[in-house]
C-alpha cells in the first residue's frame, strides 16, 4: 500500500511541475505586449455613427475619451429615409438610479409621441443637470 501511495504521489508531484513549466512556457512571449492607444476623437466619431437608429427604444452606453462613459436612451420613430425628425430632450429627476434614464415610457413617450419625434434621454450618473459633467455630457450627445 505504501508503495503505491509513494509512485502516485511521485506521479502526481511530477505532473504538477511539468504543468508549472507548460503554463509559464505558453504565457511568456519575447515581444512586449504595447498597451492600446488611447482613444481619440475619431474612435469615439465612429462609434456615434454605428450606433443603431432604427425604430424602436434603444439603450446605449458609449465610451468616450479618458475613461469616461455615457448612459443614455434614444428612442426612434418611424420615418422615410430621407425624412428629417426633430430631437426632443428629456431629464429625469435627481437620483442616483441607473435607470433613471429609461423611464421614459410613462410620460415621453406618449406625450411627445405625436410629434414623431427622436427621443433621447441621458442619465446624470447621480449628478444634477447643472453640473458641469452632465452639461458636457448632453452637449457631446447633441453635436
Amino acid at each position: 500500500m505504501k508503495i503505491v501511495i509513494m509512485i502516485n504521489s511521485k506521479l502526481i508531484f511530477r505532473f504538477l511541475i511539468l504543468s508549472v513549466i507548460i503554463v509559464m512556457n505558453a504565457c511568456s512571449s519575447d515581444e512586449p505586449m504595447e498597451p492600446p492607444s488611447p482613444r481619440n476623437f475619431d474612435d469615439v466619431e465612429a462609434d456615434f455613427a454605428a450606433l443603431d437608429i432604427s425604430a424602436g427604444v434603444h439603450d446605449y452606453s458609449l465610451e468616450i475619451l479618458n475613461g469616461v462613459v455615457y448612459h443614455f436612451r434614444v428612442i426612434a420613430p418611424e420615418r422615410g429615409a430621407q425624412e428629417i425628425r426633430p430631437l426632443v430632450l428629456t431629464f429625469h429627476g435627481a437620483t442616483t438610479s441607473t435607470d433613471a434614464h429609461k423611464n421614459t415610457e410613462c410620460y415621453a413617450e406618449p406625450g411627445l409621441e405625436i410629434l414623431n419625434a427622436f427621443i433621447m434621454s441621458p442619465w446624470a450618473e447621480g449628478g444634477l443637470w447643472y453640473d458641469d459633467r452632465a452639461q458636457q455630457m448632453v452637449g457631446d450627445l447633441v453635436y
